[in-house]
């Protein structure tokens, strides 16, 4: 078990040691300290009131006992807000002696005074989430202060950009390349590019030089706070009051069509267009994953995905095209069963779990979160903005990967950037895929 200290609390870990000081002022910090090294590295603060004294571990949480208001514990993930969740109210018999001791795979705190004592509820407090953890890390912009987060610009090709510019870089080589003259919020489609600017929303036609090249500005697009691109020359464009737009790009005859538009509330906050089953997919952020089927004319009825797994709204898309012959799962629309294509992945917001949800009949397959690996140095994810999957193979990757923007980067603290997860762990994490085959797929 743990032990307690007087002036704080740690615990080992297989690579080394959590410890917790107390520091009689602002709160606890939080260090953890490798099997390799001396030296206890700085993670994080947690702020507590001053007279807090006494703390202890669970697996998952820090427990303190605050001489005011009571017992408290922390989510101990590096990645957590330090959000104190109060559990007990402060015992009777407490008094500033007093200490925490384990018993039994139980936790008490114990006057030191009169020995009294009483048991702490350790049971998890919030919903437990498995784990995976990033096997790659990329600070592919340097000095950027703002990040945004990854999108496709070509098959292995991804765009990622800061406040002044926009990068490509390629998954196989891990190189950056610098695309001048395009804004930072560019999305790139078969024969075509679309520009968000100040004044709306810009297609550019592909050309070798800007003489041949053809422009056009999408109508009513003055207040688009975003949009998202098809493969078929669909664009589907969001503002801030909910209004979804769905336009139709004739490419040769480089003209569009508005073809439907739908009223959600002022919380949408991004699309994807899955193009292979002629789908729209919306976040209404409190709401859950609105499903739009492109078969039809104009924007219909659409259906709701929600989930109680959803905490303080869903934030981000991105669509897991399967490569391997997959599970049998009921389709959505027609309500018969056919093989599944994949998988479409969210984030809940409160608690940073990312959902993973089936392809054919959007039912939630499980969630996990990207917690930190401390002996590889490298942290988590909690807050991001954006992410894109692929089952394309790449060296380390048989089954593809999850590239994630990290917008908190504490190990060390340097500002944004992006985070690699094996598409193998997701789906082992998740239990979809047994320890033999996950096993097998790394031969």
């Amino acid at each position: 078990m743990p032990a307690a200290l007087a002036v704080g609390c740690s615990t080992p870990e297989p690579w080394g040691e959590s410890i917790y000081a107390l520091d009689g002022v602002r709160g606890i910090g939080h260090y953890v300290r490798h099997n390799k090294s001396a030296v206890a590295r700085f993670v994080r603060f947690v702020t507590t009131d001053k007279n807090v004294t006494h703390c202890a571990l669970t697996d998952h949480a820090l427990v303190f006992v605050d001489p005011v208001h009571g017992i408290y514990q922390i989510d101990r993930a590096i990645e957590a807000d330090g959000e104190q969740l109060w559990i007990a109210p402060t015992p009777l018999h407490f008094s500033p002696d007093s200490f925490f001791q384990w018993f039994n795979d139980e936790l008490y705190l114990v006057s030191g005074a009169t020995r009294d004592f009483v048991q702490v509820d350790t049971a998890v407090r919030n919903d437990h989430v498995d784990g995976v953890v990033a096997t790659e890390e990329l600070s592919v912009i340097k000095t950027a202060d703002r990040m945004s987060g990854p999108s496709w610009l070509a098959p292995g090709i991804v765009a990622v950009s800061d406040d002044q510019r926009l990068y490509q870089m390629r998954l196989d080589s891990r190189k950056l390349k610098v695309l001048p003259d395009l804004p930072p919020e560019t999305s790139f489609a078969q024969g075509y590019t679309a520009l968000k600017v100040s004044s709306g929303i810009r297609l550019e036609s592909a050309a070798e030089s800007d003489a041949q090249k053809h422009v056009m500005w999408l109508p009513g697009q003055s207040e688009t706070s975003g949009f998202c691109l098809g493969d078929t020359s669909q664009i589907v464009s969001f503002d801030g009051s909910g209004l979804v737009q769905r336009y139709q790009l004739d490419i040769e005859a480089w003209s569009v069509e508005h073809v439907g538009s739908f009223k959600l509330s002022s919380n949408v906050s991004s699309c994807l267009i899955d193009s292979e089953l002629d789908r729209l997919y919306v976040i209404e952020r409190d709401v859950g994953i609105w499903v739009f089927n492109l078969q039809e004319t104009g924007l219909p009825m659409p259906r709701a995905v929600t989930t109680d797994k959803m905490i303080e709204g869903l934030g981000g898309l991105a669509l897991y095209k399967q490569n391997y012959k997959p599970a049998v799962a009921q389709d959505f629309e027609q309500g018969h069963e056919q093989e599944s294509a994949g998988f479409v992945l969210t984030q809940s917001l409160g608690d940073g779990a990312f959902l993973l949800f089936d392809r054919a009949d959007l039912a939630l397959l499980g969630r996990f979160k990207i917690e930190a690996d401390i002996a590889a140095g490298i942290d988590g994810v909690h807050a991001t903005r954006g992410f894109v999957a692929t089952s394309e193979a790449y060296p380390g990757y048989p089954q593809g990967l999850l590239l994630v923007h990290d917008q908190r980067n504490r190990m060390p603290e340097t500002g944004e950037n992006l985070k690699i997860v094996d598409w193998r762990h997701v789906m082992h994490v998740v239990g979809l895929i047994s320890d033999q085959k996950s096993k097998a797929y790394e031969e």
